[in-house]
C-alpha cells in the first residue's frame, strides 16, 4: 500500500513538472518580485542610509562617570 501511494505521489510530481514549463509555478512559488512587493529595494534603503546625517560618536567614546 505504501509503495503504491509513493508511486502515485512521484507520478503526480512528474506530471506537474512536465505539464508546467515553470517548475516553481507548479508548486506555488512566490512571484518574481517576491512575497512582499511593497517593500523598498535594498539599494534604495542603502542610499537613504548614506544620505542620513551621521553622529560623530563623541558621547559613546567619552562617557561621563
Amino acid at each position: 500500500m505504501f509503495r503504491a501511494l509513493s508511486l502515485l505521489f512521484i507520478c503526480a510530481v512528474v506530471a506537474a513538472c512536465s505539464a508546467t514549463p515553470d517548475v516553481d509555478a507548479a508548486f506555488g512559488a512566490e512571484p518574481a518580485d517576491g512575497p512582499y512587493p511593497e517593500l523598498m529595494p535594498l539599494g534604495d534603503i542603502l542610499a537613504k542610509a548614506d544620505a542620513m546625517p551621521r553622529d560623530d560618536g563623541a558621547e559613546a567614546t567619552n562617557p561621563t562617570p
